[in-house]
């Protein structure tokens, strides 16, 4: 497991948006959706319920 989308998940969770995690890792929002994918792939199961507007 690459540290780096743990690392992802963790923005993603405290931020719980997107657009915010992706601006505080430096990447873009779309690269965020990819690697959180590629994560929920790895542990084969949905790792945040989303919402309209936040994740959580």
């Amino acid at each position: 497991m690459d540290l780096n989308l743990v690392r992802l998940f963790v923005a993603i969770a405290e931020s719980r948006n997107l657009s915010d995690a992706a601006q505080r890792s430096g990447v873009t929002r779309s690269n965020v959706s990819r690697r959180l994918a590629l994560l929920e792939r790895q542990f084969g199961a949905q790792l945040l319920r989303r919402t309209t507007r936040i994740w959580s």
